[in-house]
């Protein structure tokens, strides 16, 4: 007995229509929404904008940008809709329907915690979440655009616990929501826990933060897969190379996520990165890689990108950024 097997097409096909079925021409479709003060918009990755379609509303897609397992798509009306990516070669529909405003007030348990925080609406169909749109909220009160369909608010800050928050079809009362502080956010002010790496470049291990003494260390919790750490790493590498003269009294170590196998196992995807989004420069400063997962469990980790500020003591700050150490290292007082 000779077994089938079934071949994807790299590509997926579909079409966008209207509610009444008409077809929607010059419509965008992407893997989610970018939900913002203005119209819902469709993106492909974090920020790309999606493709169009034609004039009878079809549309192919390459498979291999569809990564979260939805599709979006939303007109120049601001109608919008999502479905499920298929598991096989057949074509798809994305129904548009009118969007709704969702009022959400967010609260924060301890002050002090800079920008307001992100949220990742998620959708369960077939027993599988999808993620279907990012927005980038603020403390206190906000107003988000959305797809019709019942979804899940994934309220997001790096010195948070991310909290889900259930959104109705139809909902128009406002949800009042409080984040709580993170693991590493309760041990500001007492020593840094030590970073237990399985593998590191420049990085001696076993760590010890004897060897930062007298140094401000920021320590960036990234991933290979999140595009916000990438540009925030691009940022750190540029003032690290253009403060040679300072080098004495700082440092930055990038710490990858418990994702992937080894350093050597994200260094095709690091590579990428490299080439596409640092010039073809690497990285000037110290890389480990938490494999294990301890080191991100035991600093409290919850988000990507985090990057935690360490003073000359080895006393755990809070939020790092580079204008937070500029201050440090000129001995002023971040604004």
């Amino acid at each position: 007995m000779i077994a089938a097997v079934f071949l994807f097409a790299d590509t997926v096909t579909g079409q966008v229509v209207t509610a009444d079925s008409r077809a929607a021409s010059f419509a965008q479709v992407g893997v989610s929404f970018k939900v913002s003060k203005g119209p819902l918009l469709a993106q492909i990755g974090y920020g790309d904008p999606g493709i169009v379609t034609r004039s009878d509303g079809t549309f192919t897609i390459s498979r291999n940008e569809l990564y979260s397992g939805a599709m979006v798509a939303v007109d120049q009306n601001g109608n919008a809709g999502f479905t499920t990516v298929p598991k096989d070669n057949r074509a798809v529909k994305i129904v548009l329907k009118p969007v709704r405003t969702v009022p959400i007030y967010i609260k924060q348990s301890m002050e002090g915690s800079g920008a307001g925080p992100s949220v990742q609406f998620t959708v369960a169909e077939a027993g599988e979440t999808r993620t279907i749109g990012y927005a980038e909220a603020k403390w206190g009160q906000n107003t988000l655009t959305l797809p019709s369909g019942a979804m899940t608010a994934n309220i997001i800050h790096p010195n948070f616990r991310p909290l889900a928050l259930k959104l109705n079809s139809g909902q128009t009362k406002e949800s009042f929501v409080t984040l709580t502080a993170t693991k590493w956010a309760k041990n500001v002010g007492k020593p840094a826990p030590v970073l237990r790496l399985d593998e590191g470049s420049g990085i001696k291990i076993p760590f010890s933060w004897s060897a930062y003494k007298g140094k401000w260390v920021i320590v960036d919790f990234w991933a290979t897969w999140c595009k916000p750490c990438i540009a925030e790493l691009g940022n750190y590498a540029s003032f690290y190379r253009s403060n040679d003269a300072l080098r004495n009294r700082f440092e930055i170590l990038a710490i990858h996520s418990p994702d992937g196998k080894s350093l050597k196992a994200v260094q095709p995807a690091l590579t990428t990165i490299v080439q596409a989004n640092w010039g073809g420069k690497d990285l000037p400063f110290p890389l480990g890689f938490d494999g294990s997962g301890v080191t991100t469990k035991t600093w409290g980790v919850e988000a990507y990108p985090t990057s935690l500020l360490v003073d000359p003591n080895g006393v755990l700050v809070g939020p790092a950024s580079l204008g937070t150490l500029e201050a440090k290292l000129r001995g002023a007082t971040p604004e």
